[in-house]
């Protein structure tokens, strides 16, 4: 009982001059990178309707659409880094103070995510006049505003708004609230047996589409949720220590982590669209899931010297990237539309038409994300990062 209380209370005071524990691994900020930029594939490439192409244009077209398929496969790499990430400060946090702090772990995470996400949700309330298909119903606004978005996609459908990302932040937010109670509670033997068990038991439960509430469409944003158990899993077995792996070494896991995704892809969704038989879907989420720890590992024991700091500096704004990318594409898109370079989808695409899409929208678009969330980091994010930090225990990387 005693324990229970100090854990929901500041830790002790530090003594004797001694710095406070860090944990900062400038690496994983260019994974945050990586995989912001497979979501934004996967939201910013054309439709692609790849049996209407033929020759040439047949094969572009199926290049485009398995990088796009392939892109939904960073929402599930962003889950595994944060539940890695915050099952180590977890650990480190107890090591270092004999307690898992409640109150300050979700003071930092409110004081991290709200500001920006909210703001974000004021966007999607404020542009709804602009475009019919903006409008966010009632029960769409207060599942934003009460990070449950996710489970309203899973049981109704996806709401074709810019904002539309954020439901991957209602996947986090729960996962905030249940996973430091979980860890304070159980043992790490416990926790280990009871991560294990839900990642078999999600994708069965998940795949068996006929039994479940959720839409054929949807099943994948449950499916998705296997990744908090498993970096939870990497966090608790991995040596902290172990020397940093060669260039060579990281390229060759990164790209055959990359060949896991196309391949599971292939396996679970062999038309680019619906899913394959339960069985056959199975095995090709396991597989996309085997990449993704692959990927994870390459950039987790990669030599921190060998990336250049822009790419560690994009990272560390990746949140803002991923809130605005779409907000961005959709103002890039209108724009190119009304001056005769919009992009057509379907079956009306031309070489014309991709060459425009490849050297105007995508780069503008890019382009426009880095420097709006450069901008949102600086004058809106950094001041409450700088409180958060005062609720730090474990240290992590410098604002």
């Amino acid at each position: 009982m005693s324990e229970s209380v100090v854990s929901m209370t500041l830790p002790p005071a530090k003594t004797g001059g001694a710095k406070p524990p860090k944990f900062y691994m400038p690496q994983l900020d260019v994974m945050r990178f990586f995989a912001f930029l497979s979501v934004f594939f996967l939201h910013c490439l054309p439709a692609v309707d790849v049996s209407s192409h033929v020759g040439g244009a047949r094969i572009v077209a199926l290049f485009a659409k398995t990088i796009e398929s392939t892109g939904r496969n960073g929402v599930g790499l962003f889950f595994l880094l944060s539940s890695y990430l915050i099952t180590e400060l977890l650990a480190r946090e107890r090591k270092a103070t004999g307690a898992i702090h409640l109150k300050m772990f979700y003071m930092r995470r409110i004081l991290r995510i709200w500001p920006l996400y909210y703001f974000v949700v004021l966007i999607g309330l404020l542009i709804q006049p602009l475009n019919k298909e903006y409008h966010l119903t009632l029960p769409v606004i207060l599942s934003f505003l009460f990070f449950v978005n996710n489970w309203h996609v899973v049981l109704y459908k996806f709401i074709w708004s810019p904002i539309l990302p954020l439901w991957t932040v209602s996947a986090e937010e729960q996962f905030y609230l249940i996973w430091p109670f979980a860890m304070w509670k159980f043992s790490r033997r416990t926790m280990l047996w009871l991560c294990s068990i839900a990642i078999v038991v999600i994708p069965l439960i998940t795949y068996r589409t006929t039994s479940t509430p959720w839409r054929t469409e949807t099943t994948e944003l449950v499916a998705t949720l296997l990744f908090f158990p498993l970096g939870g899993i990497l966090s608790m077995v991995l040596k902290p220590k172990v020397s940093p792996s060669t260039l060579l070494k990281f390229w060759a896991l990164f790209f055959l982590g990359l060949v896991c995704w196309i391949v599971g892809g292939i396996c679970s969704q062999p038309n680019g669209d619906l899913l394959a038989s339960p069985p056959q879907t199975l095995l090709g989420k396991a597989i996309i899931a085997v990449g993704t720890v692959i990927i994870f590992m390459a950039f987790l024991r990669s030599n921190p010297a060998i990336w250049p700091q822009p790419l560690v500096y994009l990272g560390k704004i990746s949140f803002g990237l991923y809130v605005y990318h779409h907000l961005v594409y959709d103002l890039v898109a209108a724009l190119t539309k009304s001056i005769g370079l919009g992009v057509q989808t379907g079956r009306n695409h031309s070489l014309y038409n991709v060459l425009i899409f490849g050297l105007v929208v995508l780069p503008v678009t890019l382009l426009g994300t880095i420097g709006v969330s450069a901008l949102s980091y600086r004058y809106l994010e950094t001041p409450f990062l700088r409180l958060k930090d005062r609720f730090a225990v474990v240290h992590s990387r410098d604002i």
